[in-house]
């Protein structure tokens, strides 16, 4: 998988394959706290997904309740900050993406599955392919069905289980890849020498805007938190849209203001409630 993304970055953009970096998805272990130990046999599962993602939740609690396990339903209902400690007391989880690591971090036996289809039971022998394209739509190549199901349950193997939730911890932890994308950069940067220069004034204004707007965490408020667990198109969503247009708007309007030779001090105290001293 990671063979046909190089080929496509030389292809298409004319990169050299020999300086194509994966770089995964991370996980914050703090948050996902200590994995609880893998069960000789799967007792409880459960998806751990957006709510209704999952179309095919009917034949995966049927598949379950064949094998003898208590199927928990959808552990994610709406928005919380909780979200990692639902999977408490689930042995399976069925999850995608970052979910699916998180799982599996947390002790979880991950059979990877989404809206998009079925990958299948993550084993140490499959977890090369299915974290090169990050537990997502491209491992989910196959249609569900309780054949599938059945086999992917059946496949269940504490020891490797145990296995998958220490590489996980051990590779894909945020600081791990915040490591690994450190080294990308000093890697470009060492390609060549790049000219040194002062930012201008102009610069140092929009970048003191900017560090405040991100220390407010305008763009990751909690209604935005809301939208991305589920709610879907509505009232709120168009809300939130205008909200950021209008400030926007307002922000380029200052930026111009600033470009024709505005006063940078009342720009810089408006918008970011201080100013910026040289």
């Amino acid at each position: 998988m990671r063979a046909a993304l190089r080929g496509r970055l030389v292809d298409e953009c004319g990169i050299a394959a020999s300086k194509v970096r994966f770089w995964p998805n991370t996980i914050d272990l703090q948050r996902v706290g200590p994995a609880a130990p893998a069960p000789a046999r799967l007792a409880t599962a459960a998806i751990f997904a957006h709510p209704g993602t999952i179309r095919f939740t009917g034949m995966i609690a049927e598949a379950c309740q064949r094998h003898g396990i208590a199927f928990r339903g959808e552990l994610i209902g709406k928005a919380a900050d909780d979200v990692v400690k639902r999977l408490g007391g689930t042995d399976l989880a069925f999850a995608s993406g970052r979910m699916a690591l998180e799982a599996m971090a947390r002790g979880c036996a991950v059979i990877n599955v989404d809206r998009f289809g079925v990958g299948g039971l993550v084993t140490t022998d499959r977890f090369d392919g299915f974290a090169a394209v990050n537990f997502a739509y491209g491992a989910l190549s196959d249609a569900a069905s309780p054949e599938l199901l059945d086999r992917e349950i059946a496949a269940y193997r504490a020891e490797d289980a145990i296995a998958v939730t220490q590489r996980v911890r051990r590779d894909f932890a945020s600081e791990k890849g915040a490591e690994q994308i450190e080294a990308i950069y000093r890697d470009v940067l060492a390609e060549k020498r790049w000219p040194r220069r002062e930012p201008n004034e102009d610069e140092r204004a929009m970048a003191a805007i900017i560090e405040r707007f991100l220390q407010q965490k305008q763009i990751y408020d909690r209604s935005f938190v809301r939208l991305r667990e589920g709610l879907g198109p509505s009232e709120e969503l168009q809300f939130q849209l205008g909200e950021l247009s209008s400030k926007t708007a307002e922000l380029a309007h200052e930026v111009r203001r600033l470009r024709r030779g505005g006063v940078l001090r009342r720009l810089v105290d408006k918008l970011t409630g201080r100013t910026y001293e040289n």
